[in-house]
């Protein structure tokens, strides 16, 4: 009995963790969300944590969702569907998320729904502050939490198996190795290497502007509400082609992609309508390249989704590749490493007294 609790603890625990970081590289809510305001009170307070489900077959009037709207993910009610998205409001808020000026909320840009039991959302109080602040350490460091899962990867192939087999294995002067071991270590670090790569490739490029009355006197000022336009060149400075795609930003309208060849450049348009308030803006316009393993149509569907999408894809593919070839490989093998109890610490006295 006790065993089988703790082990739907350690599974619970083990979903929770992937979800939060899971979530944070992707930045986007998945499978479990928190509450970082009181317009939803009192069905949700502030640092609630929430659970919500991806996948989803039809959304009705009264459902809670998780969607991203105006540079944020929000937490509301649906009030109605109408022709092109659904209106939703906070149960704390008087008027409609449409009526205070955002925008009708589409499927594509719905995360989840969030699981009720009884008609109330299943939530844990209070437990969403600590989930933003591993969320934001983990999107800050991408790259050592993607290290981290490498590493657990590796100790658990290395070092797996049960207690007799690792009581042997202390005995032993010499590290055995499956040719199936090889195999996941190899694949383990071409995986790793390519999601770093296809990481710091997704970037974005500024472009700079002041709305002010004085629009037109200076190239970079405009006049509030002004739709103007921004010449942005993509070059590629690598030996290799690469699938390019783009997407502009809140004030911005930018969509596409391309391939360019080595040395090749692109000149883009962007159109960009200013904001009413006077004050200097920065839009960003969100750039990624990935390698040409995918079509590149696919890809940017996957990028219009998530930017880190195809990343996921490439790897999957890269993966699938590998499992072929390992399949097909011939005959499996044990390669044998030998390792010399204290030799390290006998060099390094011998080093001392020389």
């Amino acid at each position: 009995m006790r065993r089988g609790f703790a082990l739907i603890i350690s599974i619970s625990i083990l979903i929770f963790s992937f979800s939060t970081v899971l979530g944070a590289l992707m930045n986007r809510p998945v499978f479990v969300s928190y509450i970082t305001s009181n317009s939803m009170e009192p069905t949700l307070s502030k640092g609630d944590l929430i659970f919500m489900t991806p996948v989803f077959f039809s959304l009705e009037k009264g459902d809670i969702i998780v969607f991203y709207s105006n540079g944020e993910w929000v937490c509301h009610r649906i009030f109605s569907e109408i022709s092109g998205g659904y209106i939703t409001k906070g149960d704390n808020n008087i008027a409609t998320d449409q009526q205070s000026g955002k925008d009708l909320v589409k499927k594509e840009f719905i995360a989840g729904k969030v699981i009720t039991f009884l008609d109330r959302p299943v939530k844990i109080p209070q437990v969403g502050n600590y989930v933003s602040e591993v969320s934001e350490f983990a999107w800050k460091h991408k790259m050592l939490m993607l290290t981290l899962f490498f590493l657990a990867g590796l100790a658990e192939i290395m070092l797996g198996g049960d207690k007799k087999r690792r009581k042997k294995r202390r005995s032993r002067k010499s590290l055995r190795l499956h040719s199936d071991q090889v195999f996941l270590i190899l694949t383990f670090s071409l995986l790793l290497l390519a999601t770093f790569s296809g990481t710091i490739w997704i970037g974005s490029e500024k472009i700079q502007y002041g709305v002010t009355s004085a629009g037109g006197l200076r190239e970079e000022w405009v006049l509030p509400g002004q739709v103007f336009q921004r010449n942005l060149t993509i070059s590629n400075n690598l030996h290799y082609p690469m699938i390019y795609a783009v997407k502009g930003g809140e004030n911005s309208a930018i969509d596409g992609y391309f391939v360019l060849w080595p040395g090749e450049s692109k000149t883009l348009t962007v159109t960009i309508k200013a904001p009413i308030e006077t004050r200097l803006y920065e839009e960003k316009i969100i750039v990624a390249k990935y390698f040409p393993l995918l079509p590149p149509e696919i890809a940017y569907r996957l990028f219009s989704i998530n930017e880190y999408i195809p990343v996921l894809m490439i790897d999957l593919e890269i993966l699938a590749l590998l499992a072929v070839i390992h399949m097909f490989g011939g005959e499996k093998k044990y390669y044998r490493i030998r390792i010399q109890p204290g030799s390290f610490k006998r060099k390094m006295r011998n080093f001392q007294l020389k």
